[in-house]
Order: C-alpha cells, then structure tokens, then sequence
C-alpha cells in the first residue's frame, strides 16, 4: 500500500477516535459518518469538497451544551484527512479510489 493511503488510512483512524470521544453528540451516528464518507469521496473524484464545520453540517443533535466543540473537533479531524488526500501522486490514484470504494460504502 503506498505511504500516502497509509496516511490516509491512519488519519481516518484519527477521524473515528474523535467520533467516539463525541458520541454524546450524536458524533457515532450514521448521518454524520455519511457526511465524512461524501467529504473523502468528493475530495478524491472532484478535488475539492466542502468541508462540514457547524453542528447542523455534521448532523449532530444540536442544542446540546458542547455540540459546538464537538463538530469543531470533527472538522478538524476531518481536515486532516482531506489533507493527505492532497498528497496522493497519480501512481496512487488507483488504489487510493479502490480502497474509497470499500470504506465509504454508505455513498459509493
């Protein structure tokens, strides 16, 4: 596996930490687990993708003391990710868009 899908992959890794550690939020749940799954998918087939940064973008339960922490959190995380992405040279792209494939499953 080249070294940028490997950076990819353990930012991913990163991304799902922070999910965990915002469960309260709703941060574990489906809606915003597909929105982290369009923003990798855009981000590799169109190049650039918006990039959720508010509780409502992220589909959290909004009104909670600390929801605003929590999709800050998510989008920095997420960032991450999207900044790897950036590094993947064309010899990468195959493989990087089969492993898309396989993890974001919920929009591919």
């Amino acid at each position: 596996m080249p070294t940028s899908i490997n950076a990819i992959k353990r930012a991913v890794k990163d991304f799902a930490t922070v999910q965990e550690r915002h469960r309260e939020f709703g941060a574990w749940d489906t809606e915003p687990d597909c929105q982290f799954q369009l923003l990798i998918r855009d981000t590799i087939e169109k190049g650039n993708a918006k990039l959720p940064n508010n509780a409502g973008q992220w589909e959290l339960y909004t009104g909670m003391d600390g929801v605003d922490l929590a999709a800050n959190d998510l989008t920095a995380a997420a960032r991450k990710v999207v900044d790897a992405i950036a590094t993947v040279t064309l010899g990468e792209l195959v493989p990087l868009k089969e492993w898309m494939k396989e993890y974001c499953w919920r929009v591919c």
